[in-house]
């Protein structure tokens, strides 16, 4: 079923509100399917900003170690996040500190991420950890995506 479900575990991490839950198995299954689950994703991601995923075909033990990367990433004393590689707006690769993005007018958000491609990124200074669950989860990602191909 694609449409979205509420979930109160969103992660590792505790979140305020609830998040819709959107199943990617769909996508992979027949075309009227795979457009409900599209419309569902889109719906969701313009209510929420945000959904917890399921059915994509990542082993948790790679999401696991992702979590776990992001954790240690994140842990780094602000002095070692200054030396990371900054967000290019060109590439949308990089580290952004909290309140250093802002999607709407006049309120930063209140976040921070380091932004990842398929390729091409810098992870200089870097928890290895972080390095090698991001590289694990971009290999499990494309390998999801190949499964979802008809």
């Amino acid at each position: 079923d694609p449409r979205p479900r509420d979930s109160k575990d969103s992660g590792p991490g505790t979140m305020e509100k609830e998040l819709p839950v959107i199943d990617l198995g769909a996508f992979a299954a027949a075309e009227t399917e795979s457009d409900e689950a599209a419309k569902a994703l889109d719906a969701a991601c313009r209510a929420h900003g945000f959904v917890t995923v399921v059915g994509s075909g990542i082993p948790r033990e790679v999401v696991a170690s992702a979590f776990a990367g992001a954790k240690a990433l994140f842990a780094l004393s602000e002095a070692e996040k200054a030396k990371l590689t900054p967000l290019s707006k060109s590439t949308n690769q990089g580290y952004s500190g909290v309140g250093a993005e802002t999607l709407e007018r006049g309120r930063p958000d209140l976040k921070e991420s380091f932004n990842v491609k398929f390729n091409g990124n810098d992870f200089s200074g870097c928890p290895d950890i972080f390095v090698d669950s991001s590289l694990a989860l971009i290999e499990a990602g494309r390998g999801a995506g190949r499964r979802g191909t008809p």
